[in-house]
């Protein structure tokens, strides 16, 4: 999977131990700004599939994992728990990627209920930091995409009720 001269390389780093003191944050932040991108081309302005949250975590296990494990090494992989902060991550990334799209999520209901049930699951995932945000995503969407002048009573109207529906 790696080259070997990158083999080489990250075997130095973690025998000086820069892996897992020096060079961890910048380590995260670059699997953190890949994953975004990664779920980003896999989950956007998909809706009605189901199983996409699975195809995240599928991706996730069968590419990051092995990759960071290469890198870090197994004991530091171990040691400060890769496995869990990659599922986290990767949970994260999908909430974000929906957040954008929610508005697009209640007014496409009941043709987006996989993508609601699949980012309900990857908000538990999370641990439900995310209900605040999601909530102020969702609140500035209404403003600028429903509550201006010109829209109509009953798209208004639709829109609440797809929402009740939704939560």
């Amino acid at each position: 999977m790696l080259l070997e001269e990158e083999e080489q390389l990250y075997r130095s780093l973690t025998f000086l131990g820069w892996v897992s003191t020096h060079l961890r944050r910048p380590f995260q932040e670059a699997l953190h700004s890949v994953t975004m991108r990664a779920i980003e081309g896999l989950v956007a302005g998909n809706f009605e599939d189901e199983g996409i949250l699975d195809r995240v975590l599928q991706w996730k296990n069968s590419l990051l994992v092995p990759w960071a494990y290469s890198v870090v090494g197994s004991d530091a992989f171990v040691q400060d728990q890769w496995e869990a902060q990659l599922e986290y991550a990767a949970s994260e990334c999908f909430v974000h990627v929906r957040m954008k799209e929610l508005f697009d999520l209640v007014t496409e209901y009941p043709d987006s209920l996989p993508a609601v049930r699949e980012l309900s699951v990857a908000l538990d995932r999370t641990g439900r930091l995310w209900y605040q945000a999601l909530a102020t995503e969702w609140r500035n969407a209404l403003m600028a995409r429903l509550l201006h002048p010109g829209a109509e009573t009953s798209q208004i109207i639709e829109v609440y009720i797809n929402t009740i529906k939704v939560l």
